[in-house]
């Protein structure tokens, strides 16, 4: 349950896919991402990231968050559902519930809120599925 992550894996994560939201900048709003997402700036509004999602140390969201994986450095205000994996490292700060499969703390990391670890019949689908926030499946018309 408790597992250490790399710098590799953590740097690693950015792909060419990779959407990015700098520090200094401030989204307001609901957030829709097919691919990997990485945040250094502030977010104010709910993301829904198919792959990955990555709030940096200087990263801010607050919003509800559905993603397959998230890693977080910097704070998050809001519920987080990540079906494959949540990790938060030392100094990432999260204030809200949290439904996920596996569930990796470091331990400088700041969690308040309850964890559901029952996901098993939550996960997604790469073909053709994507989270949503109220804890359901949604279709995705093929493109």
């Amino acid at each position: 349950m408790f597992r250490k992550n790399t710098a590799s894996e953590i740097s690693g994560a950015l792909t060419s896919g990779t959407s990015i939201v700098a520090l200094g900048t401030v989204l307001t709003g609901n957030l829709h991402c097919e691919h990997a997402l990485r945040v250094d700036g502030e977010i104010n509004g709910d993301i829904h990231c198919f792959e990955k999602l990555i709030v940096g140390p200087t990263g801010r969201v607050n919003g509800d968050i559905a993603s397959g994986q998230v890693i977080l450095m910097g704070i998050i205000t809001g519920n987080v559902q990540a079906s494959a994996s949540l990790v938060i490292k030392n100094k990432g700060k999260l204030d809200g519930n949290v439904r996920t499969r596996m569930f990796t703390m470091e331990p400088e990391a700041i969690f308040n809120g309850h964890c559901s670890m029952d996901f098993e019949e939550q996960l997604v689908s790469v073909e053709n599925k994507q989270p949503s926030l109220n804890g359901k499946l949604q279709a995705v018309e093929a493109k």
